[in-house]
């Protein structure tokens, strides 16, 4: 979002001038282009992923990752493949925010490998960046799908999709989702979204290559307002088998939510060390964003402040 309010940085709310971010997406702020076609969102995000100058060689090779969305991918604030990971945040609602908000306030995404290709028989294609680039001058590639003279021929490439793990609040409810996208060259056309208020918690749906699961849901009542609300969350990523397009093994996820009330240390274990999967099969790993995102068909004005983030990798002995 380009508005000033969208994204904000106040250093009054947390002890010592620690830094809390705040976000808001007002009412008509759904202009940007979704997903799908015809689809309308609004988003004012930071990501914990990011690249700068001196990750880049040249301005040739700065101007293709540009193109391809893959600046990031040079940079810093990804962890691997299959990695086993600690991240904590934490977040403070308004009271005054309505709960027929649709929006995801924290997420980790894959990093697609945007120069994967398949013909029209569904081969893959591995031609590298300078392959590619020299498919491009006949093939112009759309979220995914490829173009010729303006027309569809049935090639595709790697592209991104849903988070592969989510923190929002939709239908009155605060909820976690985790994702799985299997084959090695994500089918964009192939749906696959668990709804947060008709699905049982921890009872995936699936479709022929992809699985979503609601890890954990609490009623919007039951979400603490006007206070920090903190995340803990243990995921050990799935580890998948590249142009196999299948599983190795899956992940495990644990989350922990706690706050202060009135005094007294409040602790709620989410999920514990529960087996899912959540990942992408992909050759690069996951990054963080966190704000709002705002769904479809929303309109809900939202404001809220996120806070402490960090991350490490849990080496195994």
């Amino acid at each position: 979002m380009k508005n000033d309010y969208a994204i904000g940085r106040d250093t009054t709310l947390l002890p010592l001038g620690e830094p809390a971010y705040r976000f808001e997406l007002r009412s008509g702020d759904n202009t940007i282009e979704g997903l799908f076609p015809g689809q309308k969102v609004a988003r004012a995000e930071l990501s914990y992923c990011y690249a700068v100058a001196s990750d880049y060689k040249n301005e040739t090779s700065f101007e293709q990752a540009r193109r391809r969305k893959t600046v990031h991918y040079s940079g810093k604030g990804a962890c691997s493949q299959g990695a086993h990971m600690e991240y904590v945040f934490r977040i403070l609602v308004p009271g005054s925010m309505e709960p027929d908000a649709d929006v995801i306030f924290a997420q980790w995404h894959g990093m697609p490998t945007r120069t994967l290709i398949a013909d029209t028989e569904g081969n893959y294609l591995r031609p590298g960046v300078h392959g590619f680039a020299d498919a491009e001058k006949n093939i112009v590639f759309r979220k995914g799908m490829g173009y010729e003279k303006g027309k569809p021929n049935g090639w595709t490439a790697d592209h991104g999709g849903q988070p592969v793990l989510a923190f929002g609040f939709a239908d009155g409810f605060f909820y976690v989702k985790a994702n799985s996208d299997r084959k090695w060259l994500t089918d964009t056309e192939e749906l696959c979204d668990a709804d947060v208020g008709l699905a049982g918690v921890m009872i995936p749906v699936s479709t022929r290559f992809k699985s979503s699961v609601i890890a954990s849901r609490l009623p919007w009542t039951d979400f603490p307002k006007d206070i920090w609300v903190g995340f803990k969350i243990n995921v050990h990523w799935t580890s998948y088998n590249k142009e196999y397009d299948s599983v190795r093994y899956p992940g495990r996820l644990s989350i922990i939510m706690e706050w202060e009330d009135n005094g007294k240390h409040k602790v709620i274990n989410l999920l514990r060390n529960r087996s899912v999967e959540v990942g992408r099969n992909d050759e690069d790993g996951y990054y963080f964003k966190c704000g709002a995102y705002r769904q479809p068909g929303n309109n809900t004005p939202v404001c809220y402040y996120i806070s402490g983030y960090c991350e490490k990798e849990v080496i195994e002995k």
